[in-house]
């Protein structure tokens, strides 16, 4: 899929289905009282639009019950602990020249005409993608949000979260950097899924100066 797309309805007389997937069977259930987890692929990860912007329910299964984030980031699949009942080691979506066209095809809406070319799709600043008839192959763009258009995050290249801070001086305590728990984006929105780089700290209630995990 490139940047600058082309209408919905495959060529004349070609039929095929819009190629969402069904519902995938049920993966691991957390465990009590755990925090789920979301992360991307290590070595050719998939970018974060890849992996937030498929619904729970159109994952499909990319491990088996119990597989550990570290297994399915070998795959170049993505992970995320938060839903249950579903497949938390899944396929990300289809990669595309733009993080912007990264969508699920019932996502799609109509930017073009039967038969527009990637050209004057291109010219119009929508995304174009032909894999799939009877579907918008000119279709527009969704927004980007909580990080740049390719998924890099810092001088590393690591992805990181996007989650809000904890409030560095909370009342009744001190607060200390922190390893936030990501969030999966909604349908228009992407966020930066993974960890924030360097220590794990605590809180403490009673203590004035922030003190690393590593030093209680």
């Amino acid at each position: 899929m490139a940047v600058g797309g082309a209408h919905s309805a495959g060529g004349p007389g070609v039929q095929r289905g819009h190629g969402i997937s069904k519902r995938p069977a049920p993966g691991r259930t957390p465990r009590p009282g755990g925090r789920g987890a979301v992360c991307l692929a290590g070595a050719q990860k998939p970018s974060p639009c890849q992996c937030s912007r498929i619904t729970a329910r159109n994952r499909k299964n990319c491990g088996f019950p119990g597989v550990t984030p570290e297994t399915c980031f070998s795959a170049g699949c993505c992970f995320d602990s938060t839903v249950p009942n579903v497949p938390w080691c899944f396929h990300p979506l289809p990669k595309q020249e733009s993080e912007q066209c990264v969508m699920e095809v019932s996502a799609r809406r109509d930017c073009g005409y039967p038969g527009i070319s990637p050209q004057v799709c291109a010219s119009r600043k929508c995304c174009f993608s032909d894999t799939i008839v009877n579907v918008p192959w000119c279709f527009f763009p969704i927004p980007v949000e909580g990080g740049s258009e390719d998924g890099s995050c810092n001088g590393h290249g690591e992805q990181v979260t996007s989650a809000t801070p904890l409030d560095p001086c909370p009342a009744g305590g001190a607060a200390q950097p922190t390893v936030l728990q990501p969030r999966v984006g909604s349908a228009t929105k992407c966020h930066m899924l993974c960890r924030v780089l360097g220590p794990t700290w605590t809180f403490s209630q009673h203590q004035g100066e922030p003190k690393s995990a590593a030093e209680t």
